[in-house]
């Protein structure tokens, strides 16, 4: 019995090693694409190769899409997509199955977490501070511009959500990046996310639809709660 402990002990201390290193290894692979000799491009590769094989590994599980195709750059030049929030999940299921280079803009206190905040900077992801006027101006203006430059923007406009919450109210305000770049919104359903972490480390399947994206003429002369309402219906059909 000694034995197979110190056995297990071996094995355990083996792991933790193991996991050490690769954070290393990770944090260095993050702070090298910091470089100028890289392009945005490099970079949202190498977090999207990551993604696609450590969420599955990590999280024991997988993602289904239904209308992917409508994201290709052929069938959308510029666009939001506006999706209902579970959980953080919800980022890693995008992230694994939207495969064109797209960003996010998430609440504050994602950017303190160890990692996965480097690597969504490397992105030109947002990071939104609710009780700092100024600086919330600053990232959607920032998000506006990536809008601009062809790169697909996540925003999910119910703001933060618990878990075992009802669907809440698509806020406003967050839908004033696709007016002010002029881009298309593309509403998006997630369903199952929030089990990942409930049944893990059983599998689970989190699927995604997308919906039809809706042109900017569609809605340019709606204000931005009409727009909020629309999307919102959209969206809650299907969970409903």
């Amino acid at each position: 019995m000694f034995q197979v402990l110190i056995v297990i002990g071996w094995l355990l201390l083996g792991l933790m090693m193991a996991f050490i290193a690769t954070v290393l290894i990770l944090n260095l692979c993050l702070i090298e694409l910091k470089k100028e000799k890289y392009t945005d491009g490099d970079r949202w590769k190498f977090v999207s190769w990551l993604t696609n094989w450590a969420v599955p590994l990590l999280t024991f599980s997988k993602t289904e899409v239904d209308g992917l195709e409508k994201l290709d750059h052929d069938h959308l030049e510029t666009g939001v997509i506006y999706a209902n929030h579970y959980s953080i999940f919800d980022i890693f299921a995008l992230l694994k199955a939207v495969k064109r280079q797209h960003a996010y803009i998430a609440k504050k206190e994602i950017g303190k977490i160890f990692l996965l905040n480097r690597g969504m900077r490397l992105m030109k992801c947002g990071f939104l501070d609710r009780d700092d006027p100024r600086a919330a101006v600053k990232t959607i203006s920032e998000a506006i511009q990536t809008v601009k430059l062809g790169i697909l923007m996540v925003i999910f406009p119910e703001g933060t959500r618990k878990i075992h919450a009802p669907l809440g109210s698509f806020k406003a305000g967050s839908f004033k990046v696709a007016v002010k770049a002029k881009a298309s919104i593309v509403p998006v359903t997630i369903y199952n996310s929030h089990l990942v972490g409930k049944r893990w480390p059983r599998p689970t399947t989190v699927q995604i639809k997308v919906h039809d994206p809706i042109p900017y003429d569609v809605y340019k002369e709606m204000d931005t709660p009409e727009i909020a309402e629309m999307v919102e219906k959209i969206v809650k059909q299907e969970l409903l």
